[in-house]
């Protein structure tokens, strides 16, 4: 008899069909960042990580930093982005192993340039853009002073530029629309002052499957990879559950 009635099954071939499903609506210039957050959406962030890897994932977004150095600790190498906040006491260890970090102000600029400069080591960083979200990120008309700080600090590296859509429609909503319009403008006045390097990214899987997913550099697909959708977009019919 079976130990356990109840048990959860990761179809890990199914997660290999809903990336090769993102990626068919994206173009090749365009990069791959997996959202991992919350173990993975409660699938197993470890294996999860480790077959998107195979699977040609360029790089992972976490919301914590110990969920970054819990994949570090299991052996993976890629880029890998804290998108959340992270407390001045775990800022030491991203530095140490190299994990890429969401900067969203400052004051957390001048934190991470001197805890750089003492420890011979540059924080990489992706200036985070607030176009209407409201929970993280640098507003708009503070953003080219933010990227300035950056580009002027010697322990600092700028890894990329990005911003959250907030409506769960993507490209149907008018909120999308204005969102990515406030990111495009700073980042138009960013490219005029040669400001911006790394990756641009903005689409979450709403944008992908509304169309949004190529306007930049990379995506950042979560609950699509897993095999879900939010409700009316179109293309959930083609995503299997990775969870059962």
């Amino acid at each position: 008899m079976d130990a356990h009635r109840v048990w959860a099954e990761v179809d890990l071939d199914a997660l290999t069909h809903n990336l090769s499903r993102i990626r068919h609506r994206l173009t090749s210039r365009v990069a791959v960042m997996l959202v991992v957050k919350a173990d993975a959406y409660g699938h197993g962030a470890v294996a999860v990580v480790h077959h998107a890897l195979r699977c040609g994932v360029q790089a992972l977004g976490v919301g914590t930093s110990a969920e970054a150095l819990e994949l570090r600790a299991a052996g993976v190498r890629a880029p890998i982005l804290v998108l959340g906040t992270i407390v001045d006491e775990e800022a030491t260890a991203c530095l140490r192993h190299g994990v890429d970090i969401a900067l969203h102000s400052l004051d957390r600029a001048h934190m991470l340039q001197e805890l750089g400069h003492r420890l011979g080591s540059a924080a990489r960083v992706h200036v985070k853009v607030d176009t209407g979200m409201g929970r993280l990120g640098v507003l708009p008309e503070r953003a080219l002073d933010l990227l300035r700080a950056v580009q002027g600090s010697s322990h600092l590296v700028l890894r990329g530029l990005m911003t959250h859509v907030a409506a769960p429609q993507g490209a149907s909503a008018v909120e999308a629309i204005e969102q990515l319009n406030l990111f495009e403008a700073v980042l138009r006045q960013a490219r005029s002052r040669s400001l911006v390097s790394g990756w641009v990214h903005a689409a979450n899987s709403a944008c992908i499957f509304t169309g949004l997913g190529n306007g930049y550099d990379a995506v950042r697909p979560g609950i699509s990879a897993y095999g879900v959708l939010p409700e009316g977009i179109a293309g959930c019919e083609e995503l299997q559950p990775v969870l059962s």
